[in-house]
C-alpha cells in the first residue's frame, strides 16, 4: 500500500503549470461579442408554431389503412387448400 501512494502523488505536480497560461486570455475577448444578438430572437417564434400543426395529421392516416389490406388476403389462401384434401380421401374408400 505504501508503494502505490507514492506513484499517485508524483504526477499531480506538473498538471498545475499548464492550465495557468492559456486560460486568462481566451474568455476575455470573444465573450462579450456573441451573447447579445442571436439570443433573444430565437426562443420567441418557433415555440408557438410547432405543437399545433403536425399533431392532428399523424394519427389519422396510418391507422385506417393497415388493417384493411392485410385482412382480406389471408382467408383467401386458406379456403382453397381445404377442398383439395377432401377429394383424395373419398376416392380410396369405395
Amino acid at each position: 500500500l505504501s508503494l502505490r501512494l507514492q506513484v499517485l502523488q508524483r504526477p499531480r505536480t506538473p498538471k498545475i503549470e499548464t492550465p495557468n497560461f492559456p486560460k486568462p486570455e481566451t474568455p476575455s475577448s470573444p465573450n462579450p461579442n456573441t451573447p447579445t444578438f442571436p439570443k433573444p430572437e430565437i426562443p420567441s417564434v418557433p415555440k408557438r408554431e410547432l405543437p399545433t400543426t403536425p399533431k392532428p395529421e399523424i394519427p389519422t392516416f396510418t391507422k385506417p389503412e393497415l388493417p384493411v389490406v392485410s385482412n382480406p388476403e389471408i382467408p383467401s389462401v386458406i379456403k382453397t387448400k381445404n377442398p383439395k384434401l377432401s377429394k383424395p380421401t373419398f376416392s380410396t374408400s369405395p
